[in-house]
């Protein structure tokens, strides 16, 4: 009598992807990032004058505990727009690196093994903290 083994359970880990789907797969984690960057770029185009007055409150305080007289100038009619334009998407960015960094392991996690995935599980969130924590002391 033949011995029974219990019928393999194919995992989704044991199907390889094709290059197409690869391809499409990245496709796909690219129009996530940009929808996302983009939303984020537009809220902060709300607050940049908010942004815009706190870094010029700022420079001011520090120019003149220096001792300095403080100036800002712009020096083509465009530069005020560009600089309120480049603040929020900076600001935007910024906050939407955690999306970014989400969707960019979520492709890279199609090529691993889960031994390899738990690995990584572990570094994301501490590399995540220590991200967050760069940029408030920044």
């Amino acid at each position: 009598m033949a011995s029974l083994k219990p019928k393999e359970e194919i995992r989704e880990f044991d199907i390889p992807m094709s290059l197409e789907d690869y391809i499409e797969e990245f496709r796909k984690r690219v129009i996530y990032i940009l929808l996302g960057t983009t939303t984020t770029v537009i809220i902060c185009l709300f607050i940049s004058p908010k942004l815009i007055s706190y870094i010029r409150e700022l420079y001011i305080s520090i120019t003149v505990s220096e001792g300095l007289e403080p100036r800002l100038q712009i020096l083509a009619p465009s530069d005020g727009f560009i600089t309120y334009v480049k603040i929020a998407a900076f600001a935007g960015v910024v906050l939407s690196a955690p999306w970014i960094f989400y969707h960019l392991w979520q492709y890279i996690a199609t090529g691993l093994y889960p031994k390899e995935k738990r690995l990584v599980n572990i570094a994301a969130p501490i590399s995540a903290l220590l991200f967050v924590s760069g940029v408030f002391f920044s």
